[in-house]
């Protein structure tokens, strides 16, 4: 089965608001959770395509499950250090579909091909950006420079 990189990042953003994701209903209702991973959240997926999405982010070293993951009462109990900082990268919708077009010609979605992908575009923005920083910078600072000159 492919990886689901949308599926993945919606995911993990569900599990960083909830913290602690229950993926069976019974524990919700016994307060242990914050939240459930609802197979209808998830609608445009299959069922294998969601427990397969988990297995990989555990594998990634992204989230920890507690107990089995295809058992009847597993759950993720947080996103790691390493899974955070991939999200944080592909947090923002619109910077992930530029990621996604960006690495569509070349077919290559490995964690390094999108870990280049954002470089990129961070540099862009970088380059984009900082000019207008210190413009910015320069205008406000000169217009305090007035008030004391004055």
């Amino acid at each position: 089965m492919k990886r689901n990189l949308d599926l993945i990042r919606e995911i993990l953003l569900l599990v960083e608001k909830h913290n602690n994701i229950a993926i069976d209903e019974s524990e919700k209702l016994h307060g242990k959770h914050d939240a459930v991973i609802e197979f209808d959240h998830f609608k445009s997926y299959q069922c294998n395509e969601i427990w397969n999405a988990i297995e990989i982010m555990v594998s990634a070293g992204f989230i920890k499950c507690k107990g089995r993951i295809h058992s009847v009462q597993p759950h993720i109990e947080f996103i790691t250090w390493s899974g955070h900082e991939y999200l944080d990268k592909i947090r923002d919708k619109n910077r992930w579909e530029k990621i996604k077009s960006k690495l569509a010609p070349i077919g290559d979605f490995s964690r390094e091909a999108i870990t280049q992908a954002i470089s990129q575009l961070t540099s862009e923005q970088i380059k984009y950006w900082f000019p207008i920083a210190i413009y910015t910078a320069l205008v406000y600072s000169f217009g305090l420079l007035t008030k004391f000159v004055r």
